[in-house]
């Protein structure tokens, strides 16, 4: 039984049940074909969805990218680095395990949290941590600004003004990967 069967057949509407038990003959083959007509909606819904979630994740990959190049340059060196498995292996100070949060944190594009993950291995490593920007996270930043300065940008508005745009870009980074949007 589909979702608009069961929903037609569990209905407590009146004209709905007066149908169903007035008409049986048809009451079968009409859910037959609404469940069918719905399903193909939801299929063509989806296939249209996808490319967009795509997209949508492609971009939020290269700005968590740019984000860990900005604080953490030699990140991909990191992952490289045969004790970065190892140490993921382990348990942190809060009795989760690295590769859970790492995980996480990766198909969430949180790359403050990545930023954070590498600091501490290179500090258990003895290795440096200098050129790891793991300051405070920015505040908060307005969805409608970041709209508004996209917009902006789009139209050319900060031609000249290169480095007033790369600010903005860079606080509005900072917001996001500490999870810092308000929904405004």
């Amino acid at each position: 039984m589909g979702v608009i069967s069961e929903a037609l057949c569990n209905s407590e509407d009146q004209t709905i049940k007066r149908f169903r038990e007035n008409f049986p003959d048809v009451w079968e083959p009409l859910l037959k074909i609404l469940d069918e007509v719905g399903s193909r909606q939801v299929r063509a819904v989806e296939s249209r969805l996808a490319p967009l979630e795509q997209a949508s994740n492609q971009e939020h990959r290269v700005k968590f990218e740019a984000i860990l190049n900005r604080n953490v340059p030699d990140w991909k060196q990191v992952y490289a680095d045969p004790n970065w498995t190892a140490w993921l292996s382990k348990i942190d100070r809060y009795g989760m395990k690295r590769m859970d949060s790492f995980r996480s944190a990766d198909a969430r594009f949180d790359a403050q949290t990545i930023v954070n993950l590498i600091a501490d291995f290179k500090r258990e490593m003895g290795g440096p941590v200098q050129g790891i920007n793991i300051g405070v996270p920015g505040d908060p930043v307005a969805r409608s600004f970041i709209h508004e300065f996209a917009r902006d940008l789009s139209r050319g508005k900060y031609k000249g003004r290169e480095k007033e745009a790369e600010a903005i870009q860079a606080k509005i980074d900072a917001a996001t990967a500490a999870g810092k949007i308000l929904n405004q």
